[in-house]
């Protein structure tokens, strides 16, 4: 396969593509409400749940892949309120890829964060399922409005089996 997209892929990235641009168009409107800007404090909850996706470019293809992650900012003050660390969940549609990471992020400052994520993923070749540890790597430029954060995010993850780059739309809730 080139670097074109195949119609199943096509539609199925037109189809999820919409569904998160509706999904994140909604996030900034109730990010918008007086409810929300009224549970505001100057500092956020310590808790934040983000949801990425997007395109990955996998083993000379194009796919689509989605990670969930909950974070939890590690202290109110200090070094720890510039650390966050917790759990991610993510996949590549039509690889058979999964991954589950122990993400630790830096809040870098002025919207920028970075990750590293050691973890597991599986992946299945043939009829075998193998796993192999993995890190991902990422960078995130983030723009706040209430409650939500939201930007793009560029990744990077490799493990024993191949390397994968990412290009996402990310946002986060802080609970």
């Amino acid at each position: 396969m080139s670097g074109r997209l195949e119609p199943r892929f096509a539609g199925t990235a037109l189809s999820v593509t919409i569904w998160t641009l509706c999904a994140f168009t909604c996030c900034i409107t109730v990010a918008d409400s007086p409810e929300f800007r009224d549970r505001l404090h100057d500092d956020h909850s310590n808790v934040t749940i983000g949801i990425s996706s997007g395109y990955v470019r996998i083993e000379g293809e194009n796919a689509f892949g989605a990670h969930v992650d909950v974070l939890r900012r590690l202290a109110d003050q200090g070094i720890g309120r510039y650390l966050s660390t917790g759990i991610s969940a993510g996949t590549i549609h039509n690889h058979d890829h999964y991954t589950l990471m122990a993400p630790v992020l830096l809040h870098a400052g002025k919207g920028l964060e970075l990750s590293i994520a050691p973890g597991i993923e599986w992946e299945k070749h043939g009829r075998e399922w193998e796993r192999h540890f993995a890190t991902q790597l990422s960078a995130a430029y983030v723009v706040e409005r209430g409650p939500v954060e939201i930007g793009p995010a560029l990744g990077l993850s490799k493990s024993p089996e191949g390397t994968h780059y990412a290009l996402n739309l990310h946002c986060s809730f802080h609970l």
